[in-house]
């Protein structure tokens, strides 16, 4: 069946053939869309000879079913798209807008005499300000833990150049590996006769 259908599309037309109920009727009946037919259009029902044993008398009015890809998920992007603004969009810029129109920037002013401002006291929006005092850890605790951090590295670099010099003088000297048992001095140990041993 699909050689046939593919041999009669090479050939270009429809081959006839006999049908048991009688009479030579075409093997698809035209019930493909001239749309369908590449690069003729407009000449597949006005050219007989091209298509030998076609029905041309086929109903005009026949609706043909398009396969066409679905709508479903991109109605339901936008829908969810359409949601989310509703819920978070419209209420933050009614926010924002109050803020900006009721409330408005701080002004800059003199700081008084044994005064610390706070760190949000720095910035001029209020939501800037809102969110530093509240979600944002303080100025001088980040300075501290960035140090902290820098001195560390800077710990673990001495130890490096340290290890890389003990290996160049174990290249050097020949020594074999290295390891450290702490021991006591013997200047300071005590030989003296005790009653117990373990003193």
């Amino acid at each position: 069946m699909a050689a046939n259908f593919l041999r009669l599309l090479q050939r270009g037309g429809f081959q006839s053939h006999f049908s048991p109920k009688g009479g030579i009727q075409n093997s698809l009946q035209l019930r493909v869309s001239p749309k369908n037919c590449k690069g003729q259009k407009r000449n597949i029902t006005g050219n007989p000879e091209r298509y030998p044993g076609a029905d041309f008398n086929y109903p005009k009015t026949k609706k043909f079913f398009w396969a066409t890809p679905p709508k479903y998920h991109e109605r339901l992007f936008l829908r969810d798209v359409a949601k989310y603004y509703a819920l978070t969009g419209v209420p933050a810029l009614i926010i924002i807008t109050f803020i900006n129109v009721f409330i408005g920037p701080a002004e800059l002013s003199e700081i008084p005499e044994d005064y610390e401002p706070e760190d949000y006291e720095y910035h001029d929006h209020p939501i800037t300000r809102f969110i530093v005092r509240n979600f944002m850890p303080p100025y001088q605790e980040v300075y501290e833990k960035m140090c902290a951090k820098i001195d560390f590295e800077n710990e673990k670099r001495q130890w490096r150049q340290k290890h890389k010099m003990v290996d160049y003088l174990m290249k050097e000297r020949g020594d074999g590996l290295y390891h450290y048992i702490p021991m006591t001095p013997t200047e300071v140990i005590d030989y003296s006769p005790k009653s117990d041993p373990d003193q």
